[in-house]
């Protein structure tokens, strides 16, 4: 049925037009047809906007449901509804209630629009709401007061409290003392008692229409210490029954806190006047009023020279638009914190913290303000040492030839650095993409657990993958590198080059294996192969000097002499051989046993004397008569003898060699010292090493026995190692004799 807005405005012109109420006509699906000015004002529309609105657009889904409701109701009964409240939007988004009710408008008997005629009643919604509230706010306020809170009759009878009195008398609960007499109350403890008196006269008070004063007093609980406490009182009507309310409020801590106060004033003031902070106060002019002795110590001042002087004449001049900033904001009761720069008194610029705050009068009116002032001088130098660092750093990065990603913990690409030739995908392609959705499957599993661990452990991965590129093989290496809590940096760098050097040196060091291999067999089976007829020569020699030396004279002696001392040389090489290609094949092995070291000591000396008298030496021997422990005594006497040998050949005519043998906690320490040519340092590098033997010539060193292989040191410490032992040497350089010492556990 259609709809004729003048028709209804004419039927309903009084309505429309001199009504105070809000007058809306909509039709069965809720459209808004026509409104008076009251309506479209109190929902902020013009006249223009009426087709534009729509119950569903103003409604809530639960007014809306009772909307449908009720038009569906019209329909059905054809009569006015009762008075319903709905919520309304208005067009700014604030809301409306409205207290409405609608009557069905009917042409022919058939209802073709409904109009609703409602009271604004937001004001009296906003009442009920704030009532409400405030009096959830203050039963709330009196259950969960931090005071005691309680109703007492003009009997004294305690009608109502909060739970704030178990905090108070200890172990009562309210339940217990609702109905009695204040006087009952207090004289749970006998200590109470005295102050049932000053109740009453507060309570009578109260009664002749009087607010009495607060009173404070102490009460003891049943349990624990006692409390200090005030109490306030005043006359109330509640429904029109006289009551007396009491607030008593615990103390203790303010009065604790007023003694502890005055006993830290003083402790205050010394950690203000000795403080490690500059604190300084200026007045209103900005002239000081107090400066401590550490913003004199910081600015080279004494405190005379400070005070009435006025801020400014402290301040380097860049600093005045700041200072002159913070002022303002001062003025209006505003703390702040920045950084300032004040001229020391020897002109130089220091660099501080200052935390500001406003002096306020009782009337809340600016009067001066203090500081808190720390010198970071030390900390502006530091700053600027990182930046410059951090410039030098940026340089270094920007430098390296790697390509640079950073990627979060799923492998996210946030960033990039790099060429773009070495780039296999332009960034548009790569950027915010996943960085496991563009490599290949068999290197994605690795590449995330990199990050993930570099992120979990915050070391550093190393991560090595080959790429088929152009039909070439070309690998890689990638270094994941912590960068936050979400982020790693991930460096990565081409190593085919590398690697194919790598293969080429790795097939080089097999052949070396090889040749090394053929080496030491060969010496294995050539130190074999010698020792058999060797055997013969020496034997013979022997046996032709032992026998015939008074029948053979001359050349022939002599020459079976050398023959004599050539086999040995030859056999003492060839042992050492034998010893060398043992270690290398891990079959030097020890038989020990429980020897006297100083008795092996003795035998070998004794030995040697004949060749240290030859030579003209002087040995001392330094040792306990006994000093057993467990060694391979064949072996540890091959080492004493290489010592002594040694310093024998190395020592001049006329010199000294000192052994001495002692006992150093668990261990056995054997030293063997010369006074004879000395060693370098350069030549302590390499003694100790397979065929490390010195070559040294020249005036001055002629007395030095150069014969020898540079194998008896070698295998003297591999001995001393297969003990658990440790060998060295020590000397002041050449010409200054050495010492070697050799310690073997007991």
């Amino acid at each position: 049925m259609k709809y004729n807005k003048e028709e209804i405005r004419k039927k309903y012109k009084d309505l429309f037009e001199n009504s105070l109420d809000l007058i809306y006509v909509n039709d069965l699906k809720g459209n808004i047809l026509d409104a008076n000015d009251i309506a479209l004002k109190s929902l902020g529309y013009k006249k223009e906007e009426i087709s534009n609105i729509s119950f569903i657009n103003l409604v809530d889904q639960e007014n809306l449901l009772k909307a449908i409701k009720v038009t569906k109701e019209i329909v059905e009964k054809g009569r006015q509804t009762e008075r319903s409240e709905y919520k309304l939007k208005k067009k700014d988004g604030n809301f409306i209630y409205i207290e409405t009710y609608a009557i069905p408008l009917k042409k022919n008997d058939k209802i073709y629009a409904i109009l609703g005629i409602g009271t604004n009643i937001t004001e009296r919604k906003i009442a009920e709401q704030k009532l409400k509230e405030s009096k959830e706010k203050y039963r709330h306020l009196f259950e969960n007061s931090p005071d005691f809170v309680g109703l007492v009759d003009l009997k004294g009878n305690l009608i109502d409290c909060n739970n704030r009195v178990e905090h108070f008398l200890s172990i009562h609960k309210k339940e217990d003392i609702i109905g009695k007499n204040f006087r009952d109350i207090f004289s749970i403890n006998e200590k109470n008692k005295y102050v049932i008196p000053l109740f009453e006269e507060f309570y009578k008070n109260i009664l002749k229409g009087e607010i009495p004063e607060p009173i404070e007093f102490k009460l003891y609980r049943t349990i624990g210490r006692f409390l200090w406490l005030n109490l306030r009182g005043s006359l109330i009507d509640i429904e029109g029954k006289k009551l007396i309310q009491f607030i008593i409020q615990n103390i203790t801590e303010k009065k604790e806190a007023v003694q502890k106060l005055k006993e830290s004033e003083e402790k205050y003031k010394n950690l203000v006047e000795n403080g490690q902070e500059g604190v300084w106060a200026v007045d209103e002019n900005d002239d000081t009023i107090f400066v401590n002795p550490k913003i004199c110590e910081m600015l080279g001042y004494n405190k005379d020279e400070m005070m009435g002087k006025n801020l400014d004449l402290f301040l380097e001049d860049s600093m005045m638009e700041l200072i002159n900033s913070y002022r303002k904001r001062r003025e209006k009761g505003l703390k702040d914190t920045y950084e300032l720069e004040f001229l020391k008194k020897d002109g130089t610029i220091i660099h501080t913290s200052v935390k500001a705050a406003p002096i306020l009068k009782e009337n809340g009116r600016f009067k001066g303000s203090f500081a808190y002032i720390n010198d970071i001088t030390n900390k502006k130098i530091a700053e600027k040492k990182l930046k410059e660092s951090e410039k030098k750093f940026r340089s270094i990065f920007e430098a390296i030839p790697d390509l640079y990603f950073l990627v979060d913990n799923n492998t996210t690409i946030l960033d990039y650095r790099g060429k773009e030739e070495d780039l296999y995908l332009p960034p548009e392609l790569f950027l915010r993409k996943k960085l496991t959705d563009l490599i290949p499957i068999e290197i994605k599993d690795l590449s995330v657990n990199a990050v993930k661990n570099t992120i979990k452990t915050q070391k550093p991965q190393l991560m090595e993958y080959a790429l088929l590129i152009k039909n070439e093989t070309r690998h890689f290496e990638a270094r994941f590198l912590f960068f936050s809590e979400e982020r790693v940096a991930i460096f990565i760098r081409e190593i085919t080059d590398r690697k194919k050097a790598d293969l080429i040196i790795k097939e080089e060091i097999n052949k070396l294996k090889e040749l090394d291999q053929i080496r030491k067999d060969l010496i294995s089976r050539v130190s074999h192969e010698l020792k058999t007829p060797l055997v013969s020569v020496i034997g013979g020699s022997e046996l032709l000097l032992n026998n015939f030396k008074e029948k053979i004279k001359g050349e022939e002696l002599e020459l079976l002499e050398i023959i004599q001392k050539g086999g040995k040389r030859l056999k003492h090489l060839i042992e050492n051989l034998l010893d060398t290609t043992r270690i290398e094949y891990n079959k030097f092995k020890l038989e020990k046993e429980e020897e006297d070291l100083s008795e092996i000591i003795n035998e070998i000396s004794n030995e040697m004397m004949y060749l240290i008298k030859e030579r003209k030496l002087i040995l001392n021997l330094e040792q306990p008569e006994s000093l057993r422990l467990y060694i391979d005594r064949i072996r540890i006497e091959q080492v004493i003898t290489n010592l002594l040998l040694n310093a024998i050949k190395n020592t001049p005519p006329m010199g000294h060699i000192t052994i001495k043998l002692q006992k150093k906690e668990d261990w056995a320490e054997i030293s063997v010292s010369d006074t004879g040519v000395g060693l370098t340092k350069e030549e302590m590098n390499i003694i100790f090493t397979r065929f490390g033997k010195i070559e040294r010539y020249g005036q001055g060193l002629e007395y030095i026995d150069i014969q020898g292989s540079g194998l008896g040191l070698f295998i003297s410490k591999e001995i001393v190692d297969l003990h658990s032992g440790y060998i060295r040497a020590e000397s002041e350089g050449r010409n200054k004799g050495s010492t070697f010492i050799v310690q073997l556990p007991i």
